[in-house]
């Protein structure tokens, strides 16, 4: 039994609601939960099974350097059509969806530092290849 969940991530001060998909019987498990990047990221199962596959619904990184927002951002027609340029920016806080962004950087920093899965686009570590879940973005999503 393998388990795969995606994570409709807030702020750090809100609840990201999580669903919970069993592969092989295909039982969903919804839940909640506050990400604290400052100490665990990811979110804990519902029962005691590996996790293979962890989508977070916010960014993962910021736009290059000369770029107003990620070119994925554009294309997706999300509302960030504005981003910080780098931390001490997003870390102000004045920009719309600021506590979002904050949250997706933080977040993929955090399993990456910690070694808590391989992040999806990055080398697997040694301590985690194979045994930890894959960590991948499922924002921007087309917004309307």
């Amino acid at each position: 039994m393998a388990l795969v969940c995606g994570v409709d991530c807030g702020s750090k001060k809100t609840l990201s609601y999580i669903a919970w998909l069993d592969t092989e019987t295909r039982e969903f498990v919804l839940d909640a939960y506050v990400p604290n990047p400052d100490s665990a990221s990811l979110p804990h199962p519902p029962v005691d099974v590996p996790v293979s596959h962890i989508g977070f619904d916010c960014p993962q990184g910021l736009p290059l350097l000369d770029k107003p927002c990620r070119s994925t951002d554009l294309e997706a027609k999300t509302p960030t059509k504005r981003m910080a340029h780098d931390r001490a920016e997003l870390l102000l806080g004045n920009l719309m969806c600021s506590p979002l962004v904050q949250l997706g950087v933080a977040l993929f920093w955090s399993v990456l530092k910690r070694d808590e899965g391989t992040v999806y686009g990055f080398s697997p570590t040694s301590k985690g290849k194979g045994e930890q879940p894959v960590i991948f973005e499922t924002y921007p999503r087309f917004a309307l």
